[in-house]
């Protein structure tokens, strides 16, 4: 799995693209997803958000999700960081984790 950056000192977008139904392949436009960005090592949430955050179903897409994370999260260059996933809807759930790092903007 690839290591998304997450931009020191700058909002950061994080994306679902394509969440499927794992039985029928369907896209899920109504699902619930919500997400928490910890620290990798330690598992701690980072400071500087509220968890979870939210992620909306973006209009007329094949079920893309997107959250701002704010500027404020405190990170350190080079953290390795993890988002926890979760999306819900009624008969359907689904957990993933996806690695991020912490890179300073250029």
């Amino acid at each position: 799995m690839d290591v998304q950056p997450l931009w020191r000192g700058a909002d950061n977008d994080l994306e679902v693209e394509h969440l499927t139904d794992n039985l029928t392949g369907a896209f899920v436009n109504d699902a619930t997803v919500t997400a928490t960005v910890k620290d990798a090592d330690t598992g701690v949430a980072l400071a500087g958000a509220t968890w979870p955050v939210a992620l909306a179903y973006v209009t007329s897409t094949n079920a893309v999700y997107r959250a701002l994370l704010p500027y404020t999260l405190a990170t350190t260059p080079n953290q390795r960081l993890v988002a926890e996933i979760l999306a819900v809807r009624s008969g359907f759930r689904m957990f993933w984790k996806k690695p991020l790092i912490a890179k300073d903007a250029r």
